[in-house]
């Protein structure tokens, strides 16, 4: 999901690779890159910052970090942070789907 930049996917897939292992340190750096790309600075940060503990040489995760950090003190903090202004982390619902296919058919 990363590759071809799902970054939603590509947090729910780290999110239950995790649930496995809460360890796994491939799902962790995915999980904080994907939320970094949905831009929830604050928590990609602190899921930076958690993976140092354990790797504290890893140069991709240092950059990272140094990335977000930089972001967000450019907006005061975090004032970007929450996935598209706090939008659909969610899941679409079965009455979301079928508006959607209504839509898509020209059913307005």
């Amino acid at each position: 999901q990363i590759r071809r930049k799902f970054w939603r996917e590509a947090l729910a897939d780290a999110d239950a690779a995790l649930q496995e292992d809460t360890k796994h340190p491939k799902a962790r750096f995915r999980r904080a890159k994907a939320l970094f790309e949905l831009k929830r600075l604050t928590e990609a940060k602190d899921e930076l910052e958690r993976i140092l503990v354990s790797e504290p040489s890893n140069t991709e995760v240092r950059e990272l970090l140094r990335q977000a950090t930089s972001q967000l003190q450019e907006t005061g903090g975090g004032a970007i942070d929450g996935d598209a202004a706090g939008a659909a982390a969610e899941p679409l619902t079965i009455t979301d789907v079928s508006a959607l296919e209504r839509f898509r058919e020209g059913d307005r």
